[in-house]
């Protein structure tokens, strides 16, 4: 309703200019913290702090809103998968959806 009037509409996506006026958007993506822009820097700081063994592959998910449930279901349904494939696993996905 209001992308007419706007100056600017800020997007995450590319091709949004289907919804609104072409003139006005500006793709920026998502906003990141700086500190995930150079993961390499905070690693061994990392390790200790989530219980984590260097030596093995680290698979982080992360989710949020509605969608956090459906994760959490496919991540804890699939546990032993994880561990048997020595993986482990850095899990955040909002637990009020669970």
């Amino acid at each position: 309703m209001l992308s007419k009037r706007a100056n600017g509409i800020a997007v995450a996506y590319p091709k949004m200019e289907k919804y609104f006026p072409k003139t006005h958007v500006h793709l920026t993506g998502n906003p990141v913290r700086e500190t995930l822009l150079d993961v390499a820097k905070y690693r061994k700081e990392a390790y200790p702090l989530f219980g984590l063994d260097p030596k093995k592959k680290t698979l982080a998910v992360l989710g949020g809103s509605l969608g956090a449930r459906e994760i959490n279901r496919l991540i804890a349904n699939h546990l032993e998968l994880f561990n048997k494939m020595e993986m482990q696993l850095v899990w955040q996905c909002g637990e009020i959806y669970q």
